[in-house]
């Protein structure tokens, strides 16, 4: 190919070539930005997830621990768990348990069985028992305590992974530790604290009633200890410090130990924060993608929040809530944190997005708007990928990798396709745009089709490409 080469001659001020290398340095130096920060929002919310899984499956463990023993197997638990407060089923329509948190549905699967301990001393155990054999025959006690196994999985475009809980029930029985047989919230009268003014405390005081002196209590949140009381014979306290814990329901429990470790009976009880309107969505990014607008944010940190309700304004007009996609079949909103525009109004549009809870009263309530993002005429995509490849292992992982597109826009990141090009098969995203490889590590064992759009800063996106599988 010819190339022209032209000089331009002034006589004073900046040339021409001057400006275009600063506005290069310029551009890259941007561009740079922007990728750190789409590569650092994409881990934030891959780790938030896990943490609200991680919460969830201790708070299910905890909550077990409140039923009575005879009750925990697997028939019974689902049902009696879901009877609980803020444990429901989020989705009735569909097969399975699941659990909105954190703008994350997570799938939850719960068993239990009963083990003989084989160093009890009551004679031969039965060592199938907790693989689905009957009680030992030859022990006299042959129930010694219930194992049971909490496990979440969630996969969605914006989060996805499992997490496992294991814990060991004690039978009543053989028990000999000291029990937690009062949990008690100081100076309030309900366990939802809220809204905020009046009810603005800083630390919430508990006081723990044993059935006979232990050595120690312990205190935890949501399965995990955050310290010990003080007292002393069967009054403990202890105060839980709540003046950077954002509003939702928290499991907070009391476990007293003996001065050989035993412990007993667990007391717990839900305190459901409620002070505040949900904070502002923060990261909120738009841009025209063809002919729709696309957008997304960050999932808001609040454990009460239901979902996001997105806008649009032209000037001089009332802002409208965007459906379709933004929101769920009600129209009333989504719980994804990214959505489009699918009609969106020609020229300068205005965007933001508000979370939503409930209040204290029961009613869905609006929190603050996110940054306003005004998207003009269309969007450059960038170029399509090339030189993309699958492969797959023997553990059923399936690997993309592919060339970065040449030219102007560069890609952002790249976002990743499974069994189809529809919005609902948005997968999965890179975090930035000079990562060219990718992972899928649930496939259970399925193989897949994948497809991969490289997508500008301004989220135009460029046509997919499907990958080919090495021979």
């Amino acid at each position: 190919m010819t190339r022209r080469h032209l000089r331009i001659h002034h006589e004073q001020g900046f040339s021409l070539i001057e400006l275009l290398v600063s506005m290069t340095l310029l551009t890259i130096g941007i561009a740079g930005t922007i990728s750190m920060l789409d590569r650092a929002n994409a881990r934030t919310v891959e780790n938030r997830g896990r943490e609200a899984g991680t919460a969830l499956a201790r708070e299910i463990v905890e909550r077990t621990r409140s039923l009575p023993y005879a009750s925990i197997t697997s028939a019974g638990l689902p049902g009696q768990l879901q009877a609980m407060q803020g444990l429901g089923d989020s989705d009735g329509a569909r097969a399975g348990w699941q659990i909105d948190r954190r703008g994350v549905r997570f799938t939850i699967d719960v068993s239990a069985c009963s083990v003989d301990d084989v160093k009890d001393g009551y004679g031969t155990p039965d060592a199938s028992w907790c693989t689905g054999g009957g009680s030992g025959t030859q022990d006299r006690n042959p129930d010694d305590y219930k194992r049971v196994t909490v496990e979440l999985t969630w996969d969605q475009t914006d989060a996805k992974g499992r997490v496992r809980e294991q814990t060991l029930i004690n039978s009543p029985g053989n028990a000999a530790g000291p029990a937690v047989t009062a949990l008690t919230l100081n100076d309030y009268t309900s366990d939802t604290i809220g809204p905020c003014p009046p009810s603005c405390p800083t630390s919430l005081g508990f006081t723990a009633r044993t059935s006979n002196p232990p050595a120690t209590v312990a205190w935890l949140v949501d399965g995990a200890q955050r310290g010990t009381a003080s007292g002393s014979g069967t009054s403990w306290t202890f105060t839980w410090d709540v003046s950077t814990v954002t509003d939702g329901a928290y499991m907070i429990s009391a476990r007293a130990f003996d001065a050989e470790g035993r412990s007993g009976a667990v007391r717990t009880r839900t305190i459901t924060l409620n002070r505040y309107e949900p904070a502002a969505p923060r990261g909120f990014a738009a841009g025209r993608n063809g002919a729709i607008v696309d957008m997304e944010w960050l999932s808001n940190r609040e454990r009460d929040v239901l979902g996001y309700r997105v806008y649009r304004q032209v000037s001089g007009q009332t802002p409208v809530q965007v459906t379709g996609t933004c929101a769920d079949a009600a129209g009333a909103l989504t719980r994804r944190n990214n959505c489009y525009d699918a009609s969106p109004p020609a020229g300068e549009v205005v965007y933001y997005v508000r979370a939503v809870d409930r209040d204290t009263a029961g009613a869905l309530r609006e929190g603050a708007e996110s940054d306003r993002v005004t998207v003009t005429g269309s969007s450059t995509p960038p170029g399509p990928v090339t030189d993309l490849d699958l492969s797959r292992d023997d553990a059923g992982m399936e690997t993309l990798s592919w060339t970065a597109p040449e030219g102007s826009p560069a890609a952002a990141f790249y976002r990743i396709y499974r069994d189809g090009v529809a919005f609902a098969n948005r997968y999965d995203r890179t975090g930035s745009g000079t990562e060219t490889t990718w992972t899928d590590t649930s496939t259970d064992n399925q193989e897949h089709r994948y497809w991969v759009t490289a997508v500008s800063s301004q989220l135009a996106e460029s046509t997919a490409v499907e990958a080919v599988a090495t021979p």
